[in-house]
């Protein structure tokens, strides 16, 4: 999973099996790949062949090296909601997080990344 690129440049796919939905602790148990396009301003997640699109609107941080230990947050939107993709590699592995409650009915999810690949 050590793979190298830099998300604010390169297309990258991040592969999970396992994500947990935050705001109610219930565990999804299928796969889905999330995919950064930063030079179109896109983050697609696709759930099954479900597709949602986001729209980068800035980036709060920078993390030049995936295969390092570190983080970034984008600033997003999804139609008329907006919220926060993060992204976070420490010793314990990779994980994104998905979060949309700045409206009511939205949530919060937890990805765990299972493989990385820089295109």
């Amino acid at each position: 999973m050590a793979q190298t690129g830099d998300i604010l440049s390169d297309n990258i796919r991040w592969h999970s099996s396992q994500s947990i939905i935050m705001t109610s602790g219930m565990p999804l148990n299928h796969t889905c790949e999330v995919k950064t396009r930063p030079l179109e301003n896109k983050i697609i997640l696709d759930q099954n062949g479900r597709i949602g699109e986001f729209t980068i609107l800035r980036y709060l941080s920078t993390w030049n090296d995936i295969s390092q230990v570190g983080s970034i947050t984008f600033e997003v939107t999804f139609g008329d909601t907006s919220g926060t993709v993060s992204f976070e590699r420490d010793a314990d592995g990779m994980e994104i997080v998905i979060d949309m409650t700045s409206n009511p009915s939205g949530v919060k999810r937890k990805i765990i990344v299972d493989q990385i690949i820089t295109e």
